[in-house]
């Protein structure tokens, strides 16, 4: 079935795993980053995403089996797979190396499996809702892409997930194509910000060893009570006048395991919980938590101000002053408290739209980006990409400390920054860029690149306070050394779409190395 689209089985794979954004931690993607459980033990963290991969790919299978009737393997299906649009494109590749070892498709059918960008996908799915299903709109069943998606339309998607937040801004083209007009941006200002201040206010009042004895103790209970977190955000009782308090279930194991193991002998719960807030902000009642209405709004204060901050950044730049509308999506884009706020602050700038269960706009939409994954055409550069190379020394321009001299005796400089793109650069999709290099050594009989990245537009050298490895590496085989230096090596690099691909290939004899901006695994050869 794969190879017409037409007749492919898609499903999508929904990850909320929110790390690896940091470009500090680049050197830690990879084969050897590991993860420590609760019980101290380090595991492999590529062992663990794929253990959880291949465990939704066998429930999806199981899924589609019992409702249409038809025994389907993992080949049959064409999958995609979400990720942040802040992540960096070595975090990317951590996904697609984890797929790969859970055996959702095979190296060989890279194609087989797509990468998709959250808010991208969620833009596809909110633009082909009827007006009827987004919030506070009229009840209508005219499409949103006949009302207020029309060509030459500018919007902003605001993806609040749970653990980041990812904002792009995209235009409308005459063909119904999308056009990305600045680069995506955001921070981890997502739903997970309200439960570590949840946590704050229980370690106020229990004390932090308790809380973590708890966790390590009973994570089952310790989720629970997250789990009911999770609903209670979605609640609009802190806006309500009359009856605001907001109640968290405790598990009977987290009263007994405070009276048994942690209580202070003269003070009972009551008496902790009034040392540090009044009985209307919290008490104890039976079972339950329970929160009144300005303490609850302050756990969300620091993400909703942070978000808010964002956009309000975003919306004063000269190239996003076109927007004209505002789509609110993801989990915690369903928070009555954070929808108020953008509301209060952005309506008469933009029309705010949030679809309803605007947590699945990111999965449903990624559906449709499977099955057009060419929709968006031209995207902007979140970095300054490029590989390490080697020139001839110039006392005027280079540093003395990277000066070497080669078997024949030419000076040279080494470990310089060759840019291949620049951060905020527009690319589309399937531009090619074509760079030519050549051997440092007329004895050279392979050429390796390796690959870095920045955030600024202008770096000289490899080590440059703020360039990281990108974490790939191309060795190209040159094995005539007759021609000495004058053996060309092509870098071709294709843009624009959610990953970017790079080969390296020795003119002469047509060898060609391809890869993706990647990490390198411990288990993978260069």
């Amino acid at each position: 079935m794969y190879g017409d689209p037409k007749h492919c089985e898609y499903f999508v794979v929904r990850q909320h795993y929110k790390i690896f954004t940091d470009p500090h931690k680049t050197e830690e993607v990879g084969g050897s980053l590991k993860l420590k459980a609760r019980n101290g033990q380090l595991m492999d963290a590529i062992d663990i995403f794929a253990f959880a991969i291949n465990f939704l790919k066998e429930k999806a299978l199981d899924v589609i089996k019992d409702r249409a009737g038809i025994e389907i393997t993992s080949a049959d299906i064409r999958w995609v797979l979400t990720v942040p649009a802040i992540w960096r494109h070595v975090s990317k590749q951590f996904m697609r190396e984890a797929a790969y070892k859970a055996d959702l498709v095979p190296e060989s059918k890279e194609n087989q499996l797509i990468i998709a960008l959250e808010p991208e996908a969620a833009s596809l799915h909110c633009r082909q809702r009827k007006m009827r299903e987004f919030v506070e709109e009229e009840k209508n069943e005219a499409c949103c892409a006949d009302v207020i998606a029309k060509p030459k339309t500018s919007y902003m998607v605001v993806d609040c997930g749970g653990g980041t937040v990812d904002v792009t801004v995209h235009r409308i083209n005459d063909d119904d194509s999308v056009e990305e007009i600045h680069k995506a941006t955001g921070g981890a200002w997502g739903g997970t910000q309200v439960d570590k201040q949840f946590e704050s206010l229980l370690v106020k009042v229990f004390g932090g060893e308790f809380i973590e004895d708890f966790k390590s103790k009973h994570p089952s209970d310790w989720l629970e009570i997250n789990i009911d977190l999770e609903g209670k955000k979605r609640s609009d009782r802190p806006l309500q006048k009359e009856n605001n308090t907001t109640r968290i279930r405790l598990p009977s194991n987290f009263i007994y395991f405070y009276c048994t193991h942690h209580r202070q002998k003269t003070k009972s719960i009551q008496d902790l919980i009034k040392e540090q807030y009044t009985k209307s902000d919290v008490k104890i009642n039976r079972d339950f938590l329970c929160i009144g209405a300005e303490v609850m709004k302050n756990m969300f204060k620091e993400a909703i101000y942070s978000i808010v901050s964002h956009i309000s950044m975003l919306l004063e730049m000269p190239t996003i002053k076109c927007v004209q509308y505002i789509f609110l999506v993801g989990g915690f884009s369903e928070s009555p408290l954070l929808q108020l706020a953008v509301r209060k602050k952005f309506e008469n700038r933009a029309r705010i739209l949030i679809p309803e269960n605007a947590g699945l706009s990111v999965m449903k939409g990624a559906v449709m980006f499977g099955l057009k994954p060419d929709v968006i055409r031209r995207r902007i550069c979140r970095e300054t990409h490029g590989c390490g190379t080697c020139a001839k020394f110039n006392p005027a321009i280079h540093n003395e400390k990277y000066m070497f001299k080669t078997s024949n005796g030419d000076i040279m400089c080494n470990n310089l920054f060759t840019k291949l793109v620049t951060v905020n650069e527009e690319v589309r999709l399937g531009e090619i860029r074509n760079f030519t290099f050549c051997p440092v050594e007329t004895s050279q009989s392979k050429v390796a690149f390796e690959f870095y990245t920045t955030s600024k537009s202008n770096v000289m050298y490899v080590n440059d306070p703020g360039v990281y490895k990108e974490g790939t590496k191309i060795v190209v085989d040159s094995p005539n050394i007759t021609k000495g230096l004058g053996r060309d090596i092509e870098i071709r690099l294709e843009f624009g779409g959610t990953e970017i691909k790079v080969e390296a290939r020795d003119v002469e004899t047509g060898d060609v190395k391809p890869a993706t901006l990647k990490l390198s695994t411990t288990n993978r050869s260069p």
